[in-house]
């Protein structure tokens, strides 16, 4: 007999997929965010009812839950999550790349996409619907990605969506290639920290400046 708490957890993952099954003749949507979306609020499930970080943000490498490096360009094309096929990729990179946009464009701006993008899912919202009759085809990654955008944090979200959703370009190599401290006027400090990326596909941290007395975040995405 499985416990409560594992009943819990794919009750959520269940429910969560009945919500976003969009209603016939509609068409599904990828399964990156059909599979994906659910993975991710088990996550969510996870955090609030254990108080505890969910799995996929552990300490675990995330190199270790999917094949995944920084790859050269030209190597491989490898599985890019608007046609991936393995379930490694459109669950559990899905709830990576989900916590990510929460972390970009904010709790409420993501909760606020996804409640907007299921029924333009399923009816094709009318911005969505003019955009596409340009391109004479719909793009659905393309309508999520602007519900994002008009409701989050950054007004421009595409160079995420291309580096994680459009390309499999592996996980950013990141370090920190020096910190530049300042004396400035009384007692203050100035300090420029640089960042550097040797992978190949873009991420947006945050960094803390600690001192004796304190400390203060510094947002960044390395290049």
């Amino acid at each position: 007999m499985a416990k409560p708490d594992r009943l819990e957890e794919a009750l959520v993952h269940a429910l969560t997929r009945a919500w976003i099954t969009p209603a016939s003749p509609a068409p599904p949507p990828p399964a990156w965010l059909n599979e994906g979306v659910a993975a991710f609020m088990g996550t969510l499930w996870w955090k609030s009812s254990r108080g505890a970080p969910p799995p996929c943000a552990s300490s675990r490498p995330a190199a270790q839950l999917w094949p995944w490096r920084a790859r050269q360009p030209g190597e491989s094309a490898g599985q890019p999550l608007a046609q991936t096929i393995s379930p490694v990729y459109y669950r559990t990179k899905a709830a990576y790349v989900l916590w990510m946009l929460r972390d970009l464009a904010g709790e409420q701006a993501l909760s606020a996409a996804l409640r907007a993008y299921y029924p333009a899912a399923a009816q094709v919202a009318v911005p969505v619907q003019a955009a596409a009759q340009a391109q004479n085809e719909v793009s659905v990654r393309g309508s999520f990605e602007k519900l994002l955008e008009a409701t989050g944090n950054h007004p421009d979200l595409s160079w995420f969506f291309a580096d994680w959703v459009d390309a499999d370009k592996g996980l950013p190599d990141l370090s920190i290639a020096g910190v530049y401290p300042s004396a400035e006027q009384a007692g203050n400090w100035l300090v420029a920290v640089d960042l550097a990326n040797s992978g190949y596909a873009a991420a947006e941290i945050p960094v803390t400046v600690r001192t004796g007395s304190g400390s203060g975040p510094i947002p960044a995405r390395p290049s």
